[in-house]
């Protein structure tokens, strides 16, 4: 998912679940138990990164133009803020959207473009007012790292209809830069902390990836056409998205 298809005003009475709720939901679906615990997480300190001190390298798969294959690059991270979180990206599930707008086919694409919405990564660092992730935790980011938070949408906890404008993972102006977004296909990530999803202990992580875009949405779609008043399989779960929430949430 890349380009926010309606801009217009959502009521936060609308009868959806919140973006959290759905994929924490999703996520949970794959957790295990008695999965062995996970090798422990490096210090923060060895990811070349400090809290506070400043923009740092990392390594990323990007494209450089519209026809140029996807490469290996350097990117620069922003400095890790007071309610930031830094990913040391374990997995990046690759989405439909990554190719489209790799090749800016949904409008300009600004380069270097970093695609990526699908990330699970474990965390390396977090800022002094971080306080649902602690170093070592694995957590998830899907399609928006970034809203406004204080319009009524982001606070019935609908970023998506962020009456500002939400900011995406990647390819999305970033209000923190200044710059635009650069996505999951890299091995460090920094996204506030409300945007980042706690992954249950004993999840299978590469199969819980896409749980964070497309997993969901197919789910909610099939829900849907499950549902008694669905005739058929809607194509496009995003398109159908409300018209899932809500069905789903009658069943």
């Amino acid at each position: 998912m890349h380009k926010q298809f309606d801009d217009k005003p959502r009521s936060p009475d609308a009868v959806m679940p919140s973006r959290r709720e759905a994929l924490m939901v999703g996520a949970g679906l794959l957790a295990a138990p008695l999965m062995a615990s996970l090798v422990p997480a490096a210090n923060a300190a060895d990811t070349g990164a400090s809290v506070g001190g400043g923009p740092f390298p990392a390594r990323a798969y990007g494209a450089t133009s519209a026809t140029s294959p996807l490469g290996p690059l350097q990117i620069e991270r922003r400095v890790v803020g007071p309610r930031d979180v830094l990913l040391d990206v374990l997995y990046c599930g690759v989405c439909h959207s990554d190719i489209h707008v790799a090749r800016s086919e949904w409008g300009p694409t600004h380069y270097p473009c970093v695609p990526g919405h699908e990330v699970i990564g474990r965390v390396q660092a977090v800022g002094s007012a971080v306080t649902k992730f602690k170093i070592g935790d694995i957590a998830g980011v899907g399609c928006m790292v970034n809203s406004c938070g204080t319009c009524e949408n982001c606070q019935a906890d609908l970023e998506q209809y962020c009456l500002k404008g939400n900011t995406l993972t990647y390819d999305s102006p970033d209000p923190a830069t200044g710059k635009h977004t650069l996505g999951g296909y890299s091995n460090k990530i920094v996204v506030t902390e409300h945007f980042v999803i706690r992954i249950p202990p004993g999840a299978d992580l590469p199969a819980t990836a896409p749980l964070l875009c497309a997993g969901w949405l197919a789910r909610l779609t099939l829900l849907c056409s499950l549902h008694r008043r669905a005739r058929s399989l809607m194509p496009g779960g995003w398109v159908h998205r409300e018209q899932c929430y809500r069905l789903t949430l009658r069943r």
